[in-house]
């Protein structure tokens, strides 16, 4: 985490699709509140609406209620 803020790297984050695909196993385990407390750059995005059913108003609206960010 040190050398992507260091590096000024900006993640792209797909919250749905990462529960979808089993990249973190619950939403709540999703470490995007870690990353934003540390002071990394981080972007809310979907991966694709079509597949995951979810549009991008979800997404902001996923992460400000989990993560309050």
């Amino acid at each position: 985490m040190e050398f992507v803020k260091d590096s000024n790297v900006a993640l792209e984050v797909c919250l749905t699709s990462n529960v979808q695909t089993q990249v973190v196993k619950d939403i709540k385990y999703h470490p995007v509140k870690k990353f934003y407390d540390y002071g990394i750059k981080i972007t809310i995005n979907t991966d694709d609406p079509s597949v995951s059913g979810i549009d991008l108003n979800h997404e902001l609206s996923l992460a400000n209620k989990v993560f309050k960010i």
